[in-house]
């Protein structure tokens, strides 16, 4: 399978973020939103998913007092886009997982969500907001049966919307970034024909740059990966997608990664974000785009809310202009 290599879809976060996203959402007026889906809609872009922070979305008013998730269905209807929102998870799930206990918070949040927004047009899938590369031991038992459990509930309540996940590889590296292990893609083929089969997931939307974003792990790297997941996803009746993001960390080597912020050293709470964190470059943006979608469907982004959004300040805006270049010279069908 392959696709155009072009962004269909943004990955959305509505909670606490490294990033100063999470006041800007609550902030915006309905004006400011509209001209941020006016300007995803120009560049083709017609799925939006909100893949974490559901709770506050659905707690926190909007800047005039209106549901904040309602505002993004209404103007995911206004433009067409397909809504796909979180199903939920309790903060630190992986410290100490129990299936039950996951599953009675699931349901909570799949009733509320459907009674509040089910009625909108673009409502259109759920993902599943517990994200993994690989788990081993009884962790792994316990996902695998809650991955299962989460497809069942939703089927139950809407047999013809998909249930979507986004897992992760990290690549074989000199150094053991973050404990992930160097696994070689036959493990994660292994693994995730398994996780897929067993769960029944609809689709799997691969991110493309490890667990932790890093710069340096170009398409050689992460192309054997990239394959081994699709063919997982070809054999088991899944469809396979790209989650090819748009935003990285910038860093020279897994070597000069850990020498600088140690194995355990996490991307995500680094101080002063911006000195280390940058919007992919439109070059490496094609090459990644061209490589995921020899093997995708359609390609989602992690990245464009912070890195590519035009109201995000100057070099976001000028990463936005880049890419709608690229989509003037390549795919002008693309603009609207």
């Amino acid at each position: 399978m392959s696709c155009k290599p072009v962004l269909n879809g943004v990955l959305w976060n509505l909670g606490r973020s490294l990033f100063p996203t999470e006041e800007m959402n609550y902030d915006f007026t309905r004006d400011q939103w509209r001209a941020d889906f006016d300007a995803m809609k120009h560049l083709g872009i017609d799925k939006f998913m909100i893949f974490t922070g559901v709770p506050q979305g659905m707690n926190r008013p909007a800047n005039d007092g209106s549901d904040m998730i309602d505002l993004i269905a209404g103007e995911c209807d206004r433009c067409n886009m397909d809504l796909i929102i979180a199903t939920g998870g309790h903060p630190g799930w992986s410290r100490d997982l129990e299936v039950g206990k996951e599953m009675v918070l699931v349901n909570g949040f799949v009733e509320e969500l459907l009674k509040r927004y089910g009625h909108h047009k673009s409502f259109a899938g759920w993902y599943i907001d517990y994200e993994i590369s690989m788990r081993f031991g009884d962790l792994h038992t316990k996902l695998r049966d809650l991955y299962k459990e989460i497809v069942l509930l939703c089927k139950e309540k809407t047999p013809d919307l998909p249930v979507i996940a986004s897992p992760f590889f990290h690549p074989a590296t000199e150094t053991d970034i973050m404990r992930y292990g160097n696994h070689p893609p036959q493990e994660f083929y292994e693994y995730w024909s398994d996780m897929i089969a067993y769960s029944k997931v609809d689709a799997i939307s691969l991110q493309d740059n490890g667990g932790q974003h890093l710069s340096f792990f170009d398409t050689s790297l992460t192309e054997p990966y990239i394959a081994a997941f699709a063919k997982a996803c070809s054999e088991n009746n899944c469809q396979f997608w790209g989650n090819v993001e748009t935003g990285e960390f910038h860093i020279g080597s897994a070597r000069e990664f850990t020498d600088k912020f140690g194995e355990n050293g996490d991307v995500n709470y680094v101080e002063n974000p911006f000195d280390h964190w940058r919007s992919v470059p439109m070059g490496r943006l094609q090459k990644k785009l061209e490589v995921m979608s020899k093997y995708s469907v359609l390609n989602l982004s992690w990245g464009y809310q912070v890195f590519y959004r035009p109201c995000m300040g100057d070099k976001a805006a000028v990463a936005y202009k880049d890419y709608e270049k690229y989509l003037q010279k390549n795919f002008p069908e693309m603009l609207k």
